[in-house]
């Protein structure tokens, strides 16, 4: 399986020169074996080298983790590259180690316009623009082959998600025809590039997926990790490894403190990907399981236990009409007498079609938590004002409202359940980001604690000269101490119905 020169022209020469600059001397070293390993993959047509690969190799390699459409496209841009420029252009000409460099450099660290490039090679061979159809079914085949890519390369994060053909379909109407503004049938419309990039600028959830399937697809071998397959890799340090473009990127955040055994979720693949595509990015490396109703009981106060100071939240409700909708609350829930959060929280739904509706700037209403209050709401909000929340779980628990004509004021969304005034099926909670480091001032929030438990030394003194603590005896109760422990899910009679 030889090689001339000739078959490598000056451009590139120049490319490889270019491509390698992006990458540390571990990550050259983690790209040189990778394409050892698929140049020693059984070849059916040539004799294996370490020259170069034919594209039965590149399918042995990937193994079915991409479409095979994909694979082949995939195998014609690299042949393009490696013929970019050369004098002699034989059509046998294996894929060189310059030419896999330059399309790694593509991949992993393209610019948004490279990218674009990118997926109209991929998507047709269609050189004036990417068909919608051919975009759709692209994407959709990309969706079809992650699910299995994850689990055969064991990348699930302790994840027990199922990927529905209903859920594919419905993120491939919010990732592509709702983002691109393709309506039903309109299979005719053309995209050039300028029109794909402006899509991933407005909706860059598949920019993430395409890069982390090809990431599962060109991971350096496992056993070759361990051993280091050069100078360069086993005289790495550990922060080499841990900035590496191609060493252990997370397809899913880490899925943490649950008992699956136990515990079901309402979320599937799909729906975690969208989710956490949108959250803030220090939050998206992991997810920590915080309450359930189907596990911890439909209480209200064993609810606002388990969320309260775990840092940003992710909470899903299902109604008893089928909807499943929710809010990320970009800040720790504590009890108070007013709105909470920042900008960054927002609220989405997830059946039966998937949105994600972010701060309108109109107002700041973001959270809302406080429990007891005589002339206050008793419940969790999020969007919109007292009474009138875009979603609203009570105090009572099994009832909530989410109320929009035409759409919430704070987060513009609309209606999210099927009544405005819904019935709690199931409602879980996850912490998501690194855990919350708690101040000094949380030990004592809102007064709930005397002032002289939070100054020791002004209790000493008191003690020293022999003043009476006149406070002593009427601490406040806590704050969720006389709310039931359980409610009933339903309302009286509502189960006979």
């Amino acid at each position: 399986m030889g090689q001339s020169a000739s078959s490598e022209g000056v451009l590139l020469q120049q490319q490889y020169q270019s491509s390698l600059t992006l990458f540390t001397s571990y990550e050259q070293g983690e790209i040189k074996q990778i394409f050892d390993t698929i140049c020693k993959t059984p070849a059916t047509e040539l004799e294996c080298s370490l020259s170069g690969f034919e594209k039965s190799q590149l399918q042995g390699y990937i193994d079915g983790k991409l479409p095979d459409s994909t694979t082949n496209r995939l195998y014609d841009l690299l042949k393009l590259l490696q013929l970019c420029g050369a004098v002699n252009k034989p059509d046998d000409v294996p894929i060189s180690h310059h030419a896999f460099v330059v399309a790694m450099a593509m991949l992993f660290k393209g610019t948004l316009d490279q990218h674009c490039h990118l997926i109209h090679c991929l998507a047709t061979e269609n050189r004036n623009g990417v068909p919608a159809v051919e975009l759709s079914k692209f994407v959709s085949g990309i969706l079809q082959h992650y699910e299995k890519a994850l689990q055969v390369s064991n990348r699930m994060s302790n994840w027990k998600l199922e990927c529905s053909a209903e859920s594919q379909e419905k993120l491939l109407k919010f990732a592509v025809h709702d983002a691109m503004s393709v309506a039903d049938g309109d299979n005719n419309k053309v995209f050039d590039e300028s029109e794909i990039a402006s899509w991933l600028q407005k909706e860059p959830f598949f920019q993430t997926l395409l890069i982390n399937i090809f990431h599962i697809c060109f991971s350096p071998p496992a056993e070759q990790n361990a051993q280091g397959a050069s100078a360069s890799t086993e005289t790495a340090s550990s922060d080499d490894i841990n900035i590496s473009t191609l060493h252990e990127i997370k397809a899913l955040p880490q899925c943490l403190d649950i008992d699956w055994a136990k515990t079901s979720t309402l979320l599937d693949l799909p729906s975690v990907l969208l989710l956490n595509q949108h959250i803030p990015h220090s939050c998206r490396g992991q997810w920590r399981y915080c309450f359930s109703s189907q596990t911890d009981g439909a209480s209200f106060a064993t609810m606002v236990r388990h969320i309260s100071k775990q840092g940003p939240v992710v909470m899903i409700v299902r109604d008893t009409d089928g909807n499943v909708f929710g809010g990320f609350a970009s800040q720790s829930w504590a009890l108070r007498p007013n709105f909470t959060g920042s900008s960054q929280c927002f609220l989405f739904s997830l059946s039966p079609s998937y949105g994600i509706y972010g701060a309108s700037q109109h107002n700041d209403h973001y959270m809302y938590l406080n429990t007891d209050q005589q002339t206050l709401p008793n419940g969790l909000g999020m969007g919109g004002q007292f009474d009138y929340f875009g979603l609203w779980i009570d105090q009572e628990f099994g009832t909530g409202h989410s109320k929009a004509k035409p759409k919430c004021t704070t987060y513009d969304s609309p209606q999210l359940s099927v009544k405005e005034n819904f019935t709690i099926d199931v409602l879980e909670a996850w912490a998501v980001g690194p855990p919350a480091k708690l101040k000094d001032d949380d030990l004592y929030e809102d007064s709930q604690v005397s002032i002289l438990d939070r100054d020791p030394e002004a209790q000493a003194i008191l003690d020293l000269v022999g003043k009476e603590r006149k406070s002593e005896g009427l601490r406040d109760e806590e704050p969720t101490a006389d709310i039931p422990e359980e409610h009933n899910l339903y309302p009286s009679g509502a189960q006979d119905n």
